[in-house]
């Protein structure tokens, strides 16, 4: 084995072991290991790929993978969250920038998120870089840029799961009431009315165009579009609720209006910038806050709240888990199930009807055992 101590520590004072070895002329070194046993496992590896013939990987630091890893990120995912992508790369680049990115260890992510607890960042943001540095990595060793994916034996941080409030119907229909107050007016009523009755994701109600709306056939279709490919890629139907038609006929007659004086309408977009109608809503930033103010909303709800709603109704209506899940562009049930599914009386009567308990001997006969009990001893 050709691993060694270094002489010096890293800024946590942590002791640096590295391996270091030749093989047909070419140098194979590593640093950043924080136990001799770690170094010698990644020697060991790393002549084991060397060995087999695996190709000779494409030299580059962390910080000169960003701009073909973002490149290639960029038409795969919505719009939104390639900008946030971008936002967490800063801190990302000041720590691991330099470094080569085949020798980064899961050792130096460690020690990164370390440093980002120190910083006060919560939880949840910090597993959501190392979920994008693991993507970074996926996309390095499809490019030959690294062997492995370190962050594989990153753990994330543990999380407290806050749950979102669920609108009730007086609380979604004060909301209406009150949006229609706002600046944002009739648009903002529709596009509440729009994401309680078809539990679309925000950034799916922006990009929804007038020609994804089917009238003749009572449809909203929900399809992949430049700038929001959609969660899963598939595009998908959703059943127009007749409130909904009635709301988004009302709205369509509006943005007619707002485009009367020109040949024809600059775009498509069913939901737009209030003072700029000419471009698409990208959020009721302002409007949206100021509507729940109105409405005497004591607890906050986010906008995702509103596709809250429509799931928790539909599952209290009783509509087949399958149908809601492909209505709101789950892959699976699942996340219906564990989330939702208690709020269904045909779910909580069934659970009910599993449960057997001692008192009838698990028959099922346990009232009419009470009953003769309270016969047989006088009770009223």
């Amino acid at each position: 084995m050709t691993v060694r101590k270094r002489e010096y520590r890293d800024s946590n004072g942590q002791q640096i072991w590295d391996y270091d070895f030749w093989h047909n002329g070419q140098r194979h070194r590593k640093a950043g290991f924080v136990t001799k046993a770690e170094a010698q496992i990644a020697e060991t590896r790393a002549k084991q790929l060397i060995y087999s013939g695996r190709p000779v990987l494409r030299p580059s630091t962390f910080a000169e993978l960003v701009k073909p890893f973002l490149d290639h990120r960029r038409n795969r995912i919505a719009e939104n969250t390639f900008l946030r992508d971008q936002r967490r790369m800063p801190p990302m680049l000041n720590f691991l920038g330099e470094k080569k990115i085949s020798q980064i260890t899961s050792s130096d992510v460690d020690r990164y998120v370390d440093l980002r607890v120190k910083a006060g960042m919560s939880a949840r943001t910090i597993n959501l870089e190392i979920n994008l540095l693991s993507s970074m990595f996926t996309f390095a060793v499809s490019q030959r840029y690294a062997y492995e994916n370190p962050i594989k034996q990153v753990k994330r941080l543990k999380t407290v799961q806050v749950d979102q409030p669920i609108p009730t119907n007086e609380q979604f229909s004060a909301l209406l009431e009150a949006a229609l107050k706002t600046e944002a007016g009739l648009q903002l009523a529709t596009w509440i009315i729009f994401r309680g009755y078809t539990g679309t994701r925000p950034t799916e109600s922006f990009y929804m165009e007038w020609r994804d709306i089917d009238f003749a056939n009572g449809l909203v279709m929900v399809r992949p579009k430049e700038g929001n490919p959609l969660k899963n890629r598939k595009a998908r139907a959703i059943p127009m609720h007749s409130e909904l038609r009635t709301a988004l006929l009302q709205w369509r007659s509006a943005w007619e209006e707002l485009f009367a004086g020109r040949r024809k309408p600059p775009h498509d977009w069913v939901f737009v910038t209030p003072r700029h109608p000419e471009r698409r809503c990208q959020r009721f930033e302002k409007t949206y806050p100021r509507a729940q103010r109105l409405a005497g909303l004591t607890v906050h709800m986010t906008s995702h709240c509103l596709r809250h709603f429509f799931i928790s109704r539909a599952v209290e209506a009783g509509v087949n888990f399958l149908a809601i899940a492909n209505w709101v562009g789950h892959s699976s049930t699942k996340m219906i199930e564990q989330v939702y599914a208690h709020l269904s009386p045909q779910f909580k009567e069934g659970e009910m009807k599993k449960l057997q308990l001692g008192l009838g001997g698990g028959n099922g006969n346990a009232g009419a055992v009470v009953s003769e009990k309270s016969v047989d001893s006088g009770a009223v």
